[in-house]
């Protein structure tokens, strides 16, 4: 069972993998946190996205004295121009406001490894009363799987 497992946990990150009831999905990436972040920008832009704002956690700590791995959070918006906006999301829901707009973040772990991170779509399913309006759901999974794998790709 502990083989089993191992090699799980081994595989597992290879793949992306979802964690608490498919509430995170996370990637690995082979790039570094910037080349990573400047891939996903470039897929945001691609599609007339808007990347509101980046945060740098890594720059901040810097500020207080506090050394971290580096972590960039990109807050990103108007990715489905055909459905609109988020809006209607928080019409179904007023709640679903915590949650948008969508974020992506970029991180390398103590083990140097690169990940990136979103919240999957199906989440939004669950966690609020979007009924009639499941199609957002649908395509905040796939704009995100998109963007993710295209900035993953070397």
């Amino acid at each position: 069972m502990r083989h089993i497992l191992f090699v799980a946990l081994i595989l597992l990150p290879n793949f992306g993998f979802s964690a608490e009831g498919n509430k995170l999905v996370s990637k690995q990436s082979s790039l570094s946190v910037a080349e990573t972040v400047a891939k996903i920008v470039a897929a945001v832009n691609k599609r007339k996205g808007n990347i509101f704002i980046k945060i740098d956690y890594q720059k901040i700590a810097k500020t207080r004295g506090i050394s971290i791995e580096p972590n960039q959070l990109l807050i990103i918006g108007k990715l489905f121009p055909k459905l609109g906006s988020g809006i209607q999301l928080i019409q179904a829901d007023p709640l679903v406001g915590i949650d948008l707009p969508l974020k992506i973040l970029v991180y390398r772990d103590k083990h140097q490894q690169v990940w990136v991170s979103y919240t999957a779509g199906d989440y939004f399913e669950k966690r609020y009363n979007i009924v009639g309006k499941e199609k957002y759901a649908m395509a905040i999974d796939r704009v995100m799987h998109e963007i993710v794998n295209e900035a993953l790709i070397d």
